[in-house]
This record gives structure tokens, sequence and C-alpha cells, in this order.
């Protein structure tokens, strides 16, 4: 069996300078096409350098960053938050569209994941309050 092939230094720096532009971009739709203004190498370039790195396109890769962020976020709620808040800060307005792709990466309804963590918040809290 042939050894698996690593990724070039070239592509990790791209992939790095991309991730970079995204940051800059937080809180926003994803758009693509700003982070192939903003990069130093061509759309084709970034393509092949995510594929190298991840194993899958930069849309599909910031994506899934961001739909793990939004579930990390919620996991870690406390009263108050809503799932449309954490969603809209992490970029996302099609909220129906959002849910569905939650639920089928995290086998969940992202509200099924708040509620948990308030209950786990409820808990914790409940338990401090007995102990004071």
């Amino acid at each position: 069996m042939p050894a698996e092939r690593q990724p070039s230094e070239r592509c990790r720096h791209i992939v790095h300078e991309v991730e970079e532009i995204a940051r800059t971009f937080a809180g926003k739709p994803l758009s693509l096409s700003d982070i192939y203004r903003e990069a130093s190498v061509r759309p084709g370039m970034i393509r092949f350098a995510f594929r190298a790195v991840h194993g899958c396109p930069p849309r599909r890769f910031l994506y899934d960053r961001r739909l793990r962020a939004v579930r990390a976020e919620l996991r870690r709620a406390t009263p108050g938050l809503t799932v449309t808040q954490v969603a809209t800060s992490h970029g996302f307005v099609e909220l129906g569209r959002f849910a569905i792709q939650y639920r089928a990466a995290f086998g969940e309804s992202p509200s099924v994941t708040l509620r948990r963590a308030l209950i786990r918040y409820a808990a914790k809290d409940g338990a401090s309050k007995r102990g004071a």
C-alpha cells in the first residue's frame, strides 16, 4: 500500500491564508468570491490546496467549521440565548436550511442542543446554590 502523500508546504500556506481571510468575514454569510478576491492565489489553486490539506473544497470546510462553532456555542449556552442569535452571529441567515443541515450533521436539532445545555446549566446552578 503506498504511503499517504502529505500536502505541500505551499498548500498548507494557502489554506492558512484563506482561513485568516475567512476570519475577517466572521458573522457574515460565507462569500467565497470575497475570499477569492482577497487571496494571493487563484480560486483553482485554493480549491486544490483545500482538497490536499482537508480533503474537501473550501466552501464545505468553512461551512462545517461555522456549523461546529454554532454547536459549541449552543452546548455552553446560558439562559436567554436563542438558536437564532447564535446561528445569525455565525452568518447563517436561512434558518430553516440551517436547522436541517445542523440536524444532518449532529443528529439533533439546534433547539435540542440548546435545551440540553440549559438543563445542564440549571442543574449546575442549582447544585452550586445548594452548596452555598
